[in-house]
């Protein structure tokens, strides 16, 4: 499910704790954040959400707020418009920002890199909504980057000089500054993190990730550490 649209259902929660006095339980709230954000370590909007709302004076004000920069977003109508017409266009997995853009612009074609088997999905889907897509295994990543005008990789969060990444993401924007193909990092609304915000979320994943606490559910299977990307160019991780 898109971490956008678990902050939505995640906002009609928050809206139910309520006292009977009519605000939400702030106890209750605490309680509500940690639990999401123990099961989903790397959805950035769940933590730019619960960061917002931990620290409002008005939390019913705030979520509806979030909701409606949320229902705003122009990330996917950006990334139409700097399309050039006709592009091809390689994408990694399920990325789920990066295909509602794709699905505006129409006349590009998208080579989708198969991540945990699910490349053919994802073609099957775009090519359901009109868009040339064709599924890419593993062998032909790098023919697949060099054939492409950009390539598409996909935040689950984002800070100020790295991203978390869907799962694929290192190697093909590697192969992509091999090529010179312009690499592009999408993040829209939430998933952009201030720094601190953005460190404590991967410290979070990070010791998920690598067993730290064995009683924590394990993190968002559709993450990766990747190196920073910026100005649509790879940068090496410091």
């Amino acid at each position: 499910m898109p971490a956008t649209m678990l902050v939505e259902e995640t906002a009609d929660a928050v809206l139910s704790l309520s006292s009977r006095f009519g605000q939400v339980d702030t106890a209750e709230l605490l309680t509500a954040c940690r639990r999401i954000l123990s099961s989903r370590p790397a959805g950035g909007p769940l933590w730019w959400m619960a960061a917002r709302v931990l620290t409002a004076a008005d939390v019913r004000r705030e979520v509806h707020e979030l909701l409606e920069e949320l229902a705003a977003d122009r990330t996917a109508t950006e990334l139409e418009a700097a399309l050039d017409h006709g592009a091809t266009v390689t994408i990694v997995g399920w990325s789920v920002q990066a295909a509602q853009g794709l699905v505006r612009r129409g006349d590009v074609t998208v080579l989708v890199v198969d991540a945990l088997g699910e490349g053919a999905e994802v073609a099957h889907q775009l090519g359901r909504r009109g868009i040339d897509a064709r599924a890419v295994a593993a062998e032909g990543l790098a023919s697949a980057v060099a054939a492409s005008d950009v390539v598409l990789v996909e935040a689950t969060m984002a800070g100020p000089s790295e991203a978390l990444c869907l799962t694929g993401s290192v190697p093909t924007a590697a192969v992509a500054k091999h090529f010179e193909v312009p690499v592009w990092l999408v993040a829209g609304v939430g998933y952009r993190l201030p720094e601190p915000l953005y460190r404590a979320a991967t410290g979070r994943w990070d010791a998920s990730h690598d067993g730290g606490d064995p009683d924590r559910p394990g993190p968002s299977r559709h993450s990766t550490r990747t190196a920073a990307i910026a100005a649509g160019n790879l940068v090496d991780e410091p």
